[in-house]
């Protein structure tokens, strides 16, 4: 083999390593409140975990944010739920809107068992 073949061949190898699967490094994170009782008076300090969590996420990852009343639970206990974008601002403005929701599932909350608080 002459240099030239042996040139091509190098970027062709090059080329070909970089094809390789595409690993996906995107975190889906799904937190089940519990709003039973008296774990009602714990909806704040889940709130706080949630805003620990929804800072932590990055573009392309998702969170989801569901309630348990009893022992049972469906699609309609999904408080909320969002799949970040990809582009850094976007997703900023996702999770501010993310947040404010969750206050008012907090302040819905804290008022259906006001008497607990």
């Amino acid at each position: 083999m002459n240099r030239r073949t042996v040139a091509v061949l190098l970027v062709l190898a090059a080329v070909l390593a970089g094809c390789g699967p595409k690993t996906d490094h995107h975190q889906a994170v799904y937190v089940l409140v519990d709003t039973s009782g008296t774990y009602t008076k714990e909806v704040v300090k889940a709130q706080t975990v949630i805003n620990y969590l929804l800072g932590m996420l990055q573009p392309g990852d998702t969170l989801a944010v569901g309630r348990v009343k009893s022992r049972s639970f469906s699609e309609k206990d999904i408080v909320a739920k969002v799949s970040l974008v990809k582009d850094p601002l976007q997703a900023n403005a996702q999770k501010r809107a993310f947040s404010a929701e969750m206050d008012k599932f907090a302040q819905m909350e804290k008022n259906d068992r006001g008497s607990l608080y």
